[in-house]
């Protein structure tokens, strides 16, 4: 009586089984993706060691330096339309002024509200849009780059603990 030989799981399968569980999916799930026996994986998992969502904070930490590259490119134009506004308000402002202090009166008091409203409803909208996208002051730039640097560091942390384990799969991106 012969059996008939067992079918191995390719490398590469293994390899991709390995990134879906470890970033989070779950076993069935990858199962069923793969189109692989369940109890397969269940053997595999255990003998290599397989540890759920060990890599889903890396691919948090990538998905957002991803969606802040976004943020910065919207961010951009915006900043620059505001330097526009402010700078033409300012000039505006200022020939106010020195016009006071010449004796030339050029505003009447309706132009002077008004240019008093525009100045209120510039910085109104600079307001709105600085939540919108993301404007920030050199001390909130600060915080922000902070933070990154801390979870560069977790990444750091990640792949050189993935590194020490020879059975890990390598992060691509």
């Amino acid at each position: 009586m012969s059996t008939t030989p067992r079918k191995k799981v390719p490398v590469k399968i293994k390899k991709e089984a390995r990134r879906l569980f470890e970033s989070g999916m779950n076993m069935y799930d990858v199962a069923m993706t793969l189109k692989l026996n369940l109890n397969t994986l269940y053997n595999i998992s255990s003998k290599e060691g397989w540890q759920k969502g060990r890599l889903e904070e890396l691919f948090w930490v990538k998905e957002q330096e991803i969606f802040i590259d976004k943020i910065i490119r919207l961010r951009e134009p915006r900043k620059q339309t505001y330097r526009d506004l402010s700078k033409g308000l300012t000039q505006i402002i200022k020939e106010e002024q020195t016009n006071l202090i010449d004796g030339k009166i050029k505003l009447s008091v309706n132009q002077s509200i008004s240019l008093e409203k525009h100045a209120k409803a510039l910085q109104t909208n600079y307001q709105l849009e600085k939540e919108l996208y993301g404007l920030r002051t050199p001390e909130e730039e600060i915080d922000l780059e902070i933070k990154r640097i801390k979870l560069e560091q977790l990444k750091r942390t990640l792949e050189k603990s993935s590194e020490d384990d020879e059975r890990t799969v390598a992060l691509q991106y």
